[in-house]
């Protein structure tokens, strides 16, 4: 699901990736604060 998206922004902007990677990588850390502080 998520593998997708990030492979069509992948194509759209490159930048985005670091931004996903991170915000999944915090989710995995702090799900609840990651969720309510994007």
């Amino acid at each position: 699901m998520l593998g997708d998206g990030i492979q069509e922004e992948k194509d759209y902007e490159p930048q985005t990736i670091c931004e996903h990677l991170q915000y999944l990588f915090a989710l995995l850390q702090n799900s609840n604060r990651r969720y309510i502080d994007p």
